[in-house]
């Protein structure tokens, strides 16, 4: 990734030759060819910062979701089970109860 930003910013000192900015342009660092390059390889880095970040943090917060619904259906799955084997041991003193009456 610092390769692409600095990449970027050796392209942009290459094709900026001379620039005529105002005292805004100058504060923000757009006086000359090596300024420019810098904030924009500045601007450029920040931007991918940031988009990675906002991409790590909606990913980690599907994940947690995902999470959440898979222990749901976890928990349902085992009530059901669990629901189904009292059943099943119900039947089965009812019948051995049945047994040793006949």
């Amino acid at each position: 990734m610092m390769f692409f930003v600095a990449s970027i910013a050796v392209i942009s000192m290459l094709n900026i030759p001379h620039i005529d900015a105002s005292s805004v342009y100058a504060a923000l660092g757009f006086d000359n060819a090596l300024r420019t390059a810098i904030t924009l390889s500045f601007i450029i880095y920040c931007t991918v910062f940031f988009t990675f970040c906002i991409f790590t943090i909606v990913a980690f917060v599907s994940f947690i979701i995902r999470v959440e619904k898979l222990r749901k259906e976890d928990e349902e799955k085992a009530k059901s089970s669990l629901s189904l084997m009292r059943a099943i041991r119900a039947d089965m003193i009812e019948l051995k109860t049945q047994k040793f009456v006949i």
